[in-house]
């Protein structure tokens, strides 16, 4: 593991948010692939934690800059979580890939 994702997990550690960290495979930068699992980790957050209350099956959920990798993990979440309908803004180009994602 190298500088940046030993300084990631020592912090998380101590705070009792890491349990398994494994090195990120060789053709990925550590950096990216820390910052991958965090939007993830904040996506999370975001549908099941900083709400009303958490996400439910069968909610409506809406996205916005549901093209970036932030709305990629919202989107994506959301649909496993079982939201009836996901409901992805973004411009045109991109319509085709939230889509395929779930939106």
């Amino acid at each position: 593991m190298d500088r940046v994702g030993r300084r990631y997990y020592d912090k998380y550690e101590r705070q009792g948010f890491v349990h398994c960290v494994a090195p990120p495979s060789s053709s990925i930068d550590a950096s990216d692939a820390i910052g991958l699992v965090s939007n993830y980790v904040v996506a999370y957050r975001s549908l099941h934690r900083t709400c009303e209350r958490p996400l439910r099956r069968h909610d409506k959920v809406l996205v916005t800059n549901a093209h970036g990798s932030l709305g990629r993990a919202l989107v994506e979440l959301a649909v496993l979580a079982g939201a009836s309908v996901v409901f992805g803004v973004s411009p045109p180009k991109y319509h085709d890939r939230m889509t395929k994602w779930g939106a």
